[in-house]
């Protein structure tokens, strides 16, 4: 079982995000924390709303003790079971952002560098891409811009991973063999209905849709690696929300 609070100031580091996951089987406590440290980290530490973090980011995994201890074997089970809960509350915090209208699915694949999550988290906080599908915009320029504002000053090293580039917007490629793909007749009307599609509304209650926004940057190197983030969208009522608060 598990519960999570949070919906703003969201960039854990591991905004005011506090999570906790509950279960009854007798763990030993140096096992249960590799555990722990190796789920949030795919999952509670893969997620964003608004790029700001919080003194009281927390993530609590805590066993009463009172079931069987498992044998070795059965791990991976509950590793994989544990997994689950946490990544459904962590992308569950996304989805209920505030003011939160789309949830952003950012998936790196083959990145020739050593930290595809910080390219991955350059392209969800970024302002310009999460105003423009707040507004069903697609806007690829910010899009492609985003990655090579991170690739100029974070891999300057990495020679001609431009013509191997390849991104995606759901299932629409916008950007292969180093250009736009703009030719495609219906383009920017395929991919506004895509973003429409998606959008859950400035919601106040939870939404029930599971969409989400998926933008795929595959870099093509035989020896890369690969992340999957979460974030969402900047509308006019995250700003009202955060300008209209007082402490």
């Amino acid at each position: 079982m598990g519960v999570a609070k949070g919906a703003g100031m969201i960039e854990p580091n591991l905004g005011t995000m506090l999570s906790y996951v509950l279960l009854d089987m007798n763990i030993p406590p140096k096992e249960f924390e590799a555990l722990t440290k190796d789920i949030v980290k795919g999952t509670f530490n893969c997620v964003s709303v608004d790029g700001d973090e919080s003194t009281s980011d927390t993530v609590v995994i805590v066993s009463s003790n009172c079931g069987r201890t498992p044998s070795k074997s059965e791990y991976p089970a509950i590793q994989a079971a544990l997994l689950q809960i946490c990544s459904s509350l962590s992308q569950d915090i996304v989805r209920n952002g505030e003011g939160t209208s789309h949830v952003i699915a950012c998936t790196v694949e083959n990145f020739p560098g050593k930290d595809p999550d910080a390219l991955a988290k350059k392209i969800v906080n970024s302002p310009l891409i999460k105003t423009a599908i707040a507004g069903n915009d697609p806007n690829i320029g910010r899009l492609a811009s985003a990655i090579g504002s991170y690739m100029g000053k974070h891999e300057p090293n990495i020679l001609g991973w431009r013509e191997n580039l390849v991104v995606r917007i759901g299932d629409t490629v916008v950007f292969k063999n180093g250009n736009f793909v703009l030719d495609e007749l219906g383009l920017e009307e395929k991919l506004f209905a895509y973003l429409k599609d998606r959008q859950f509304g400035e919601a106040t209650n939870f939404p029930e849709t599971e969409e989400c926004v998926e933008i795929s940057v595959d870099f093509g190197a035989k020896k890369g690696c690969g992340t999957k983030v979460w974030g969402s969208d900047l509308t006019q009522q995250y700003v009202k929300v955060n300008a209209d608060y007082r402490s």
